[in-house]
């Protein structure tokens, strides 16, 4: 029955991953320039479309979204317009694709978040509104948006029910939307009523605290808060995602001078238009286009000249921003960069991503992103004490020798690797507040420590390693105290993040109890689960907590030889044996092969327990066990000049997990983990900061034999 399950388990995992690879192909696209500057915690600035396909005629709509991009680069930031173009959100528009939905060749939809799904599941191209943008710079984790103005409570709304989406969606998505206030055929007092109900940080950028209503200066209104420069409103914006208060805030930036005396004349066309609209019968999303529309024509060209000049002076504010923004998260250590997924709860994330890989036979991969995988276990700062002389004496004297720092822990180098294979998980994790913690988050800016625990009056973990002058090791000391504070407080607050993960990657330096709360939530959400037994100690334990209550619908594990035969002692009373259940004798096509046996004996056993079973064999290559296939050996090619063994394993696990992600098959993903593993055995560090996947994957290079019975 074990195995029927097992099998019924492969079989589920093939259609869901068929169908990943499928929504992905069909959904967000981030365009490489964008992915880049995200990954690089530059600055990066999303710009809706409507301006394009709804907000002005052609060719002034092409010309104004052209330049606004250029007002963006020339402030130091990346441009992301945000579209749909034949049925795929897209982030980052081309100049080819911004030009077809500027000649509206064929029509383009008004997109908003209730638009999304319909028009990507129809194939149509749709313009995004400030409410559909928001939705892909959110899960994109853009912090800066940049628009003309924003939608809100309709005039007569407290009687109509006629609010804007945008309202509700800047309350809750971690965006700063940068406008020149809501549109003034709206009613603002009630706007700005319903944005504080939403929980909007509202703050007006300039000297006075008045709230602008698009062509004017002043609505009349005050704004709650405002701010004099856009250093100021960055601080305010990198103190507000640092606190992940899950909802938008949005910075009025008035109408130039230069445009303001346009404004009165503005204001009465807008009366009438509003005025034509009631008496035409215009409603719900036509309204602000044909008003937009009459007003041009009752102004001769004065508003769209004005709105041009607003939409530009947001650009260049919004950009500054952005800019001032990234120099405060790369000088926090990395924290407030990329907020959590917006994800509404019980909604499926979109996935996003670069242009995709070529494979060797023309096809195309799925790119690396959408929500990403949560990490969960040990930081630790190592330090090796390598000693020069021939003999080590223990009798207090002192030896040449060198002493390095470095950093580890099982569960931060996988974070680490996947990090900079650009998947950037969350991780949950305990570090002290003292010099050894402070040195761990300044110098791995590139990880989201968000979700990490910093206590006080407790000192990081960290291991002391000593090696001799042939390189043994001779022992070591560790203080890992600080691992017991990785509770099951900690893991349930993350909950959100967790269940909407991927997969879960969990150490078992985790205590005990914390590993059984992250199964039990996946096992409720449904989520895979990767446990690295860490070492040959906690492995057993680990994966008998893990199999013991409720359990995960996938389970892996990847452990070395050693942790293999542990595992395998605890889920089976000890050295107990059944004859009947033994495997039978293998015909090895390759005599090299003979030395995993014992391996591929054990991961046959162990997939009663694991979907998957990989076990990392050193330079005999690398072992992965699921129960349709029973098991595969790869062999690989002895690295020379090997410098350091520490992270080989972690790294292994950050490429095989990346090729997950971007949906490939199971031998790519063997193939990916070896790569990594090979660049991290001749770095110093445990994960080399170069780590890289290459592009193009030739079929040849990945060779394996399937370890059938005979």
């Amino acid at each position: 029955m074990a195995m029927q399950n097992a099998y019924a388990l492969q079989w589920t995992l093939g259609s869901s991953c068929r169908a990943w690879r499928q929504w992905r192909h069909l959904s967000m696209q981030v365009a490489p320039p964008v992915s880049e500057a995200l990954r690089a915690r530059n600055a990066v600035v999303a710009l809706e479309s409507t301006i394009i396909t709804h907000g002005m005629p052609y060719p002034q709509n092409l010309e104004t979204a052209q330049k606004v991009e250029e007002i963006v680069r020339q402030q130091g930031a990346v441009p992301a317009t945000v579209g749909v173009v034949d049925g795929r959100l897209h982030v980052g528009l081309s100049r080819a694709q911004m030009e077809r939905l500027a000649r509206r060749d064929r029509p383009s939809v008004k997109t908003s978040r209730r638009d999304l799904a319909c028009v990507m599941a129809k194939g149509w191209d749709g313009g995004t509104t400030v409410s559909g943008t928001l939705v892909a710079a959110a899960r994109a984790g853009i912090a800066v948006f940049v628009t003309g103005g924003v939608g809100g409570v309709h005039r007569g709304g407290q009687l109509t029910m006629d609010v804007s989406a945008d309202v509700t969606d800047l309350g809750r998505s971690p965006v700063c939307c940068v406008c020149a206030g809501v549109k003034s055929i709206l009613d603002v007092g009630r706007t700005l009523e319903a944005l504080e109900t939403q929980g909007v940080a509202v703050v007006t950028l300039g000297p006075s605290d008045r709230f602008p209503a698009f062509f004017t200066a002043d609505s009349g209104h005050r704004s709650p808060h405002h701010v004099a420069s856009c250093a100021e409103a960055a601080a305010v914006l990198h103190q507000h995602r640092q606190l992940q208060l899950e909802s938008g805030l949005l910075l009025a930036v008035p109408i130039p001078d230069r445009h303001r005396a346009e404004g009165e004349q503005i204001e009465e066309a807008i009366q009438r238009a509003v005025q034509e609209a009631n008496e035409q019968g215009v409603s719900g999303r036509d309204v602000t286009p044909f008003i937009l529309s009459r007003v041009n024509q009752l102004t001769a060209g004065a508003s769209l000249r004005a709105n041009i000049g607003l939409v530009e002076n947001n650009a260049l504010h919004g950009a500054r921003v952005a800019v001032e923004l990234a120099e405060l998260v790369r000088g926090s250590g990395g924290r407030g960069a990329v907020p959590e997924p917006a994800t509404a709860a019980g909604a499926s994330p979109l996935w996003s991503g670069g242009l995709p890989a070529e494979a060797a036979d023309g096809s195309q991969l799925p790119a690396a992103g959408g929500p990403p995988p949560t990490v969960i276990g040990g930081s630790v700062i190592d330090f090796v004490v390598k000693v020069s002389e021939d003999k080590i004496k223990l009798d207090g004297s002192t030896h040449r020798g060198r002493i390095m720092q470095r950093y580890g822990g099982v569960a931060r180098n996988v974070a680490d690797a996947l990090s900079r294979l650009g998947h950037r998980p969350h991780f949950l994790s305990a570090v002290g507040r003292d010099e050894l913690g402070e040195s761990l988050l300044t110098n791995n800016p590139h990880m989201d420590w968000r979700c990490v625990s910093r206590p006080d009056g407790r000192s990081t973990a960290s291991y002391v390693l000593m090696v001799d002058a042939a390189g043994t090791v001779q022992f070591g000391v560790g203080d890992m105290d600080m691992h017991s504070l990785i509770t099951p407080q900690l893991v349930e607050r993350h909950q959100s993040a967790l269940v909407a993960s991927p997969l879960v990657v969990l150490d078992a330096n985790t205590p005990a109890a914390s590993q059984a709360a992250a199964a039990r939530l996946c096992s409720s959400a449904g989520v895979p689960l990767w446990l690295e037994p860490t070492d040959v100690h906690k492995a057993g334990e680990a994966a008998a907590v893990l199999t013991a209550g409720p359990r995960p619908p996938l389970l892996y594990t990847s452990p070395n030889a050693v942790e293999l035969r542990a595992i395998l002692a605890a889920l089976t009373d000890g050295e107990r044996r059944d004859p009947e259940r033994s495997p039978p004798p293998l015909l090895w096509r390759d005599g090299a092969l003979a030395a995993c046996q014992a391996c591929r004996n054990a991961s046959l056993r162990l997939l009663e327990h694991f979907y998957c079973v990989i076990v990392t064999m050193g330079t005999n290559g690398v072992m992965r066990g699921t129960p349709a296939v029973s098991c595969v050996h790869y062999p690989v090619t002895p690295v020379p000049h090997v410098v350091n063994e520490s992270g080989a394993g972690d790294c292994f696990n950050g490429g095989f997990i990346s090729g997950m992600l971007a949906g490939l098959d199971q031998d790519l993903c063997v193939w990916r983990g070896v790569q990594t593993a090979a660049q991290a055995v001749v770095a110093a560090g445990a994960v080399p900061g170069s780590l890289h996947v290459p592009d193009r994957i030739s079929g040849a290079t990945i060779q394996s034999t399937e370890m059938t019975g005979g």
